[in-house]
This record gives structure tokens, sequence and C-alpha cells, in this order.
């Protein structure tokens, strides 16, 4: 498994045999934001789970997708055990502890099927068992290891540019899809930059991802489309753990 200062400086290569000028990948570089790459597989500390029945306390319901007035139960994807990741493993204000429960409608891709709730450490909670079992996913570990995640062209504040980046921004931005393609980033990933399959889902640079999965045959255990779910939020929200404003935004990918 790639390590992340070996990402960087994988990328650093790449850029130098593009015959980048050394000052513009210096540049480029400073521009990575860390990413905590969540794995079924391997060493690094187990952070939460993918799949089975979340935790929750006694007063939230499960929560319920209205699109459409189907009002289903959304199905329940991933918690996150905040306190287990390592300090400094993001850039944004994850909370210090407590869990992020996700859960997402696969196979829906509406705008209002998707929600997180934050569960404050030390909450009394007890395990809940889906409304219907064909919407539970079989359960994993997910162990945390720790990535660094570079912009994708449109992904650049404009206020961001040094000299001479302009012309040679669409090699540095091809290199983040090509050379990031070739890393095991894991089933589920926190923070870093949006994994760009169509417009960027952000609607501002007040706007951070806050988690993003891969779903598919591998994640499942069961032969269904490929798909990537954002989830965003606005940077002052997350400060305030306000996980209402949370919006998610899926990508199917062929």
């Amino acid at each position: 498994m790639v390590h992340a200062m070996e990402e960087l400086r994988t990328y650093r290569e790449a850029a130098r045999n593009r015959g980048v000028p050394e000052p513009v990948i210096d540049w480029w570089l400073k521009l990575a934001r860390r990413q905590a790459g969540l794995h079924k597989h391997g060493g690094g500390p187990v952070v939460g789970h993918f799949g089975g029945n979340p935790s929750l306390p006694a007063d939230v319901e499960w929560p319920v997708d209205h699109h459409c007035g189907k009002d289903e139960p959304i199905p329940f994807v991933a918690s996150i055990d905040c306190g287990a990741l390592p300090p400094g493993a993001l850039d944004i204000a994850v909370p210090e502890d407590g869990c992020l429960l996700f859960f997402t409608d696969y196979d829906d891709f509406n705008a209002g099927d998707s929600r997180v709730i934050y569960v404050a450490e030390g909450t009394p909670t007890a395990e809940r068992a889906a409304l219907y079992p064909e919407d539970t996913y079989g359960r994993f570990p997910l162990h945390y290891v720790p990535h660094w995640k570079l912009p994708e062209d449109e992904a650049v504040p404009l206020s961001s540019f040094a000299p001479d980046s302009l012309f040679h921004q669409h090699h540095l931005g091809g290199l983040g899809w090509e050379v990031g393609c070739r890393l095991d980033t894991g089933e589920m990933t926190l923070g870093g930059y949006v994994t760009k399959v169509q417009d960027d889902p952000r609607r501002d640079e007040s706007w951070v991802l806050l988690a993003e999965t891969s779903v598919g045959e591998d994640t499942f255990g069961e032969p269904r489309g490929f798909a990537i779910i954002h989830w965003i939020i606005p940077q002052e929200d997350l400060a305030e753990k306000r996980f209402d404003r949370v919006e998610a935004v899926k990508a199917q990918v062929h």
C-alpha cells in the first residue's frame, strides 16, 4: 500500500516527467489536503465499520426518505468513530470524539436520500436493525490509512494560482486523476478533495468534502453498478456539528 509521503513523491516525479517546472510543482503540492483512507483490509487502526446495523440513541429516529412521497427508511452505510482517528488526520473540523453515522440509498440517485447523524460521546445507544433486512449491507471494519489528495483542474481557487501555473494546470490536474487512480484509498474516505466524475458537487469554496465512498461489487459483495457518493457540508456548519446541513451528491460511473 502506498504511504502518504510516497504519494506526494509519486506526484512530484510524474510532474517532472511532464516537464512542469519545479517552482510550479512546489506550488501545486502545497494545495494537497489530508485525507483519511478507510480500508476494508490493512494493518491500520480500526476507526469504524461499513455496513451492519447502526447504534442509535433511543430518541433518534431512523432517517426516512420523504422524496417523492416514498417515506421509506434510508439504508445505513457506515459508522466512523471520530475519537479513533489520529490527531491531525484531517484538515477539516470533524468532531474530536463521538460517532458519525452515514445513511444513503445506493439504488436511488435522488438528492434527498442521504443523511449523516452525529452521536456525541457518552450518549446511550442501542443497536437498531433495519426495517427491511435486504437493505443491510455486510459488516466489515474500516482501517485508517493516511493519504494526501491533490485537486483536479476546476477545484483550484483562482486566488491560489502561482506564476506560470495556468500553462501547466492541465498537466497537474490530469496527474491528480491519473496518478490518484493507481492509489488504493479504500472503500471510503474522509476529507481531501472531491473525486470528480462530473461537475464539482460543492456549492462554492465555503463547502468541504466530509466523506466519499465508491460503492460497487467489491463493497457490497454482489453484482451492481458502480457509483461515487459525496457527502458535502459548509465549513461553518461542520465546525458547529450541524450535520443536518450535510448534502449528498451521487455520480454513476460506467
